[in-house]
């Protein structure tokens, strides 16, 4: 780039680097004393030391040392967010222990007593083991036929209540049949004379409403014929042990619940409904060995 008074100027614009901005500021500040202009930020970058050249060394032999900077990449704790104490109904995070050998260890904690050791009474587990574990379940379990038609029964089973009694499709009828009714009062008293400004604005108001309601009444009815079929619950469930172990985890589990001799696993369901039970379909507990 060629070094000229309107191109610095745009440099201080838009750089968002403080010493840029400064540096950018002074030549700009004093650009017409120099007539090499090379030279101007030759001074404006040459301040006297402030440290001997010997603390200096010194400090950057530590910085390169120091753990800061140099550590491991970032474990990648498999069932983040998943878990939960059965205890103390605390978040089960993942942690980081140095054994006395200095190896690193990384387990699975609950988080309100690695606060408090007196506060709850679940046992950290190591990360790999709880993981394998987890892992073995999901696939025992999901690849044994009796067990998946069990499963499939169940959501399928599910599936058909919540389609056969609709709380939310039938409060929508409802208040669609409100509003109409409203919409044919105002038409009615117009008819007889009563008509007043507000009078076309609520009119205005109640048919924006219709229009509103009807529309989610469409897609609640569209949503209801286009039901989950046993094909369809046997492929989400077999495309998502085809994924990685962080895929299919993310994708099958919605929480476990970590007690010392058990583990509640509640499983995602594959139904797209709305539904505080919609991730608890199915659960197994299991004895931890």
């Amino acid at each position: 780039m060629k070094l000229t008074l309107n191109n610095v100027k745009q440099i201080k614009h838009y750089t968002e680097n403080a010493l840029t901005k400064r540096v950018c500021r002074y030549v700009i500040e004093r650009w017409s004393d120099y007539s090499d202009k090379k030279h101007i930020f030759t001074d404006v970058l040459h301040y006297p030391a402030i440290i001997t050249q010997e603390l200096f060394d010194s400090a950057q032999k530590k910085i390169k040392t120091s753990n800061k900077g140099t550590r491991s990449i970032r474990t990648n704790f498999l069932l983040r967010n998943k878990l939960h104490c059965g205890y103390c109904k605390a978040t089960i995070a993942g942690d980081t222990g140095t054994s006395h050998t200095g190896a690193k260890k990384h387990y699975y904690t609950c988080v309100s007593k690695r606060r408090d050791k007196k506060h709850c009474e679940k046992k950290s587990i190591p990360q790999e083991s709880l993981e394998q574990e987890i892992i073995r379940i999901l696939i025992s379990q999901l690849k044994n036929p009796n067990n998946l038609n069990c499963i499939i029964k169940e959501i399928l089973n599910y599936q058909e209540a919540l389609s056969s009694k609709n709380e939310e499709l039938e409060f929508l009828l409802k208040q669609q049949k409100e509003v109409e009714t409203a919409i044919q009062n105002i038409h009615i008293a117009i008819e007889k004379g009563f008509y007043f400004e507000e009078t076309f604005e609520r009119m205005k108001e109640l048919k924006a409403r219709k229009i509103e309601i009807t529309k989610k009444i469409i897609k609640k009815e569209r949503d209801k014929k286009s039901k989950l079929t046993k094909n369809d619950i046997v492929k989400y469930f077999e495309d998502a042990l085809s994924q990685e172990p962080s895929v299919f985890l993310e994708i099958l589990i919605y929480k476990i619940i970590l007690y010392n001799d058990k583990k509640e696993i509640y499983f995602n369901s594959p139904l797209k409904i709305e539904s505080p039970d919609k991730s608890r379909l199915n659960k197994w507990i299991t004895k931890l060995k």
